[in-house]
């Protein structure tokens, strides 16, 4: 069985926004022909995979912790949209019903990281496995303690995101290395433990 790759997904974004009008598979093969330039381009799926963020790309990560009152939900958002560079905004905040009395552990901030450093939270989000989340969350049932977190990335036509409970909970057995690895360093980037 394959796995969905964040390049197949792009394939169907490109094919949905009319960027490409045809698509033949042989052995790995894309063939992509450009409609506004009348060209055609053949190459192949690993190609596709390595393609680089361009401007308009997003990587964010969103965590809840149920028992927590400070940092009860922590956002990372993570942007190449505008001219100033890749700028990553952080917010926490406590549950609705503490605003008031916890208002002083609220955080919303934004600074810029390098182009390296986002380029790598894009590749480690690229390594993880759609399969091993899909297999994980349907053994879990409903869970209502513990933490959640959902990591997302995107193009200003469309996203992929995995929504996976308590992460570092028996991650290996679970099959979510990868998916902590890439949850671990979203929070290096940011400098916020969760």
């Amino acid at each position: 069985m394959k796995h969905i790759t964040v390049g197949s997904i792009l394939l169907v974004l490109l094919l949905l926004t009319g960027c490409i009008s045809t698509y033949g598979q042989n052995s790995g093969l894309l063939q992509i022909q450009d409609r506004k330039k009348s060209e055609s381009k053949t190459i192949t799926i690993e190609d596709l995979e390595k393609v680089k963020p361009i401007k308009g790309d997003y990587i964010s990560v969103d965590f809840y912790n149920s028992l927590r009152i400070p940092d009860h939900h922590i956002s990372v958002f993570i942007s190449n949209l505008n001219e100033k560079g890749v700028q990553l905004k952080l917010k926490s905040e406590p549950p609705t019903g503490y605003k008031v009395e916890w208002s002083q552990s609220i955080i919303d901030t934004t600074f810029n990281i390098s182009f390296s450093e986002y380029e790598k939270a894009i590749q480690l989000f690229r390594k993880i496995s759609s399969s091993d989340i899909i297999n994980e969350n349907s053994n879990m049932g409903l869970v209502t303690d513990g933490t959640s977190c959902k990591i997302e990335f995107g193009y200003t036509t469309g996203s992929v995101s995995y929504f996976v409970w308590s992460p570092d909970y028996k991650t290996t057995e679970r099959n979510l290395n990868q998916f902590l690895e890439c949850f671990e360093y979203l929070q290096k980037l940011a400098k916020k433990k969760f």
